[in-house]
């Protein structure tokens, strides 16, 4: 079975995703869960092949942010209709995780376990909760609880108390990266998903959400709501976010 699926290949078959949301934007109601549906079923519906011959699903997750995060992978395919005797796994590995849930599907073929696997990945930063520790067993007196950010949480490592943003720093160093080249790689960026949304390059690959806008109003979210016009003049006004003198601004940190 390996050496023929080796000797055949592995294909992707058809592949959709959700707009990407904004911080605090058209998504910030939906659980990774529900965003995950949407791209699920968007995907299956573009294939012949019913819920029931899927033989695997695999979704790579972050931060766990809502209640039934855990069970992602789980509650992604029940909802899809695949049935529940499917095995399901939820991955980490951080940003790569999506394309970890990938190469674990791929591994799921690879090893005869199936032929036909779904697999993705679903986040909600915008979800992400406060949390209050060392409380489960009662509160003293007259003590304030502070409050954690998970989403600062994770994106410190704790081992050596170091943020993300301090890393791409200490990188910019050892490899000699220039403020202007943060920059310029940033305006790049952008430019490119302009220029590609204008030729309707995603609309292959997108599927719509139904949506409510900040008046309560329901809409099909269509595009990607992330990205914004700029220039070289406006990303050098931006301050440095991690350290004094940096590379990294909330310009160019992504």
């Amino acid at each position: 079975m390996q050496m023929a699926l080796l000797s055949k290949g592995i294909f992707v078959v058809s592949a959709k995703r959700t707009p990407i949301g904004a911080y605090g934007g058209l998504l910030k109601s939906m659980t990774c869960t529900d965003i995950a549906e949407v791209a699920a079923r968007s995907c299956l519906s573009a294939i012949p092949v019913p819920p029931e011959h899927i033989g695997s699903v695999v979704f790579g997750n972050v931060i766990q942010s809502n209640r039934d995060t855990s069970n992602l992978s789980r509650h992604t395919a029940v909802r899809v209709g695949i049935p529940i005797s499917t095995p399901a796994l939820t991955v980490n590995r951080l940003c790569g995780s999506g394309f970890q849930a990938v190469i674990s599907a791929a591994h799921d073929m690879l090893i005869g376990l199936t032929e036909v696997t779904l697999a993705g990945g679903s986040e909600n930063m915008t979800e992400v909760p406060y949390v209050v520790r060392n409380i489960r067993f009662g509160t003293q007196l007259g003590l304030n609880y502070k409050l954690d950010d998970m989403l600062i949480d994770a994106l410190v490592d704790h081992q050596i108390d170091m943020p993300m943003g301090i890393t791409a720093e200490n990188l910019a160093e050892k490899f000699d990266i220039s403020r202007e080249q943060c920059d310029e790689m940033a305006l790049r960026s952008q430019t490119r998903w302009q220029n590609a949304h204008a030729d309707n390059v995603f609309e292959r690959e997108l599927c719509y959400v139904h949506v409510k806008d900040k008046k309560g109003a329901s809409l099909k979210m269509l595009s990607d709501e992330h990205p914004r016009k700029t220039s070289m003049e406006k990303l050098s006004m931006l301050k440095p976010a991690f350290k004094k003198n940096g590379v990294i601004t909330a310009g160019n940190a992504s």
